[in-house]
């Protein structure tokens, strides 16, 4: 809430509840003013309250940092100045679960009477013992299913504390609602742009906030936003380091989609594999949704019509095309020529952070050009003998978490061994046994595998719990305080250290595919390294 929100600039605000009398007066025990700022910060306030109009005053103190004006004190400069600051603190104390302070006995002018009244009436919350959830409901099964995990994750340690979940169709009357309410702590689900308007409020409001989100730069918006998703950056930086240190990569193709995340990941990608010395050769986006990658592929590995007409090979097969054959005989003759004419593959893997849907469409497109998109030999000795093409090399498939599924290891037709991807959520593994007794009770009661986001509001519910049983969700500086510097934290997506852009940092899963099969890369190194071992006894 802003001053500019009490004058109706923008949606009305709902009544606060009334629990006792106004304070009025700043008391040393309760109240805690930041040390008074600069000089030349003051100076640049008080020349604003004496040359800005009440509309560009109002503006700056919107926007102004909350330590900064509180730190101002009871600055002396002119009306109305003076007053729109005094109220403009009063609302930063009350959204902190301060007293309001000093306050103007009458307001500036008659058009200030309805705020300077709205200030007057403002009340502190009665302490809450709430725990509130600004979930999708509107999303299908989605939002169900994170409160319940929430729930799962939190067991018996909620005590007398109540849950009140609230759908984030609109997000700022939900937080203003959790704010008059008095909840020390708001956890959302992972809609960007739902997420950040709810940011947004909640930085006003002064409630911690912490978002199942994965975009890297939702923290910025203000220190009381937290971030526990896994942004696609910190994919990017493991899956590059392991393609590189464990495979020898050092040339790469990126075929991207063309969206936000698209654009953003194949950039992140570029960057990480430059700073390793590697470089990306070939570099190309295509439409969100796309399923026709033939154009696309064949100018990647130069089957295109002008790159095969540079090529001699090519111009000697059609040379010796009988001038006799025309229309459909001569088109059959002409491709004939094209798919005997090997493909130029000058990358070591492929990039492609999509769906999972788009991996298994492209990796049908990359075999109809005679590109081998894995590491299994066998696939590789057919394609070879089938175009007589010895030289060619498998090119596989680097993705993010979106292709860590069973759909991909065990119900696609193609070969995929070897395709390599991160994530956070690794049920599979022995050191976190927490992690495979969630895993088999979460298939028990949906008859599905729980994925990355599920398992993240389990984690925050034991988060919470953790939280309640130390006593942190009564104050919300502290609660902030204890977020800042959470330190390994034993999550079964983690651990979890909170870094200081409010994003949560973790060890991240490096995994690949053997025999239909989903295993860390080191699993898969030692599985191969097993079988020439075997080969190695047996004299072969």
């Amino acid at each position: 809430m802003t001053a500019g929100d009490l004058l109706g600039r923008e949606d009305p605000v709902r009544e606060p509840v009334t629990t006792g009398p106004v304070t009025t007066e700043e008391s040393p025990q309760e109240l805690v003013t930041p040390t008074r700022p600069l000089d030349g910060v003051v100076q640049a306030w008080l020349q604003a309250g004496e040359g800005d109009t009440v509309a560009q005053f109002l503006d700056r103190l919107d926007e102004g940092d909350e330590d900064e004006l509180l730190g101002l004190g009871e600055l002396d400069m002119p009306e109305p100045a003076k007053s729109l600051l005094r109220y403009r603190q009063a609302l930063i104390r009350h959204h902190r679960g301060l007293p309001l302070g000093p306050l103007p006995a009458q307001p500036p002018a008659i058009e200030f009477q309805a705020l300077h009244d709205r200030v007057h009436g403002l009340r502190l919350p009665s302490p809450s013992r709430r725990l509130c959830l600004l979930l999708p409901l509107d999303k299908g099964d989605m939002g169900t299913s994170l409160q319940e995990n929430f729930t799962l994750g939190l067991g018996e340690d909620k005590g007398d504390w109540e849950l009140d979940v609230r759908s984030s169709e609109q997000p700022e009357a939900a937080i203003e609602g959790f704010a008059q309410a008095g909840c020390p702590l708001v956890i959302t689900g992972p809609y960007l742009s739902r997420t950040e308007r709810a940011a947004q409020r909640a930085a006003i409001l002064g409630m911690p906030l912490i978002s199942m989100g994965r975009d890297d730069t939702l923290p910025s918006i203000s220190p009381w936003v937290f971030q526990v998703g896994l942004p696609n950056r910190h994919q990017i930086e493991a899956l590059v380091k392991g393609a590189i240190d464990l495979r020898g990569y050092r040339r790469f193709a990126v075929l991207f989609p063309r969206s936000r995340d698209g654009w953003q990941s194949a950039e992140a990608f570029s960057e990480q594999v430059g700073r390793a010395g590697a470089e990306v050769v070939y570099l190309q986006p295509y439409m969100k949704g796309e399923r026709t990658f033939t154009s696309l592929v064949e100018v990647m590995v130069g089957r295109d019509e002008s790159s095969l007409n540079r090529r001699r090979d090519f111009r000697k097969c059609v040379s010796e095309i009988p001038e006799t054959a025309k229309g459909l005989r001569k088109k059959r003759a002409w491709e004939g020529c094209r798919d005997h004419t090997a493909p130029v593959v000058d990358f070591d893997a492929i990039f492609v952070p999509d769906d999972l849907r788009t991996v298994r469409q492209l990796m049908a497109f990359l075999e109809q050009s005679d590109m081998v998109a894995s590491l299994d030999e066998r696939a590789l000795w057919k394609t070879r003998k089938a175009t007589s093409n010895k030289e060619l090399q498998p090119t596989p498939i680097l993705g993010l978490r979106q292709l860590n599924s069973n759909h991909l290891a065990k119900r696609t037709r193609f070969a995929v061994d070897g395709t390599l991807f991160v994530d956070a959520f690794y049920p599979q593994g022995k050191e976190h046994v927490l992690a495979g007794q969630y895993a088999r009770a979460y298939y028990k009661r949906y008859k599905r595998k729980p994925g990355l986001l599920e398992a993240t509001a389990f984690d925050l519910g034991r988060l919470t719990g953790e939280l309640l049983k130390n006593s942190k969700l009564t104050d919300r500086y502290q609660l902030r305080g204890h977020l800042s510097s959470l330190a390994e934290f034993d999550a079964i997506t983690g651990p979890w250290t909170m870094g200081p852009d409010g994003q949560v940092a973790r060890p991240l899963k490096l995994l690949s595919i053997h025999r239909r099969h989903i295993m860390t890369e080191q699993e898969r190194l030692a599985e191969l390294e097993k079988a020439k071992s075997k080969k190695r006894r047996r004299g072969r």
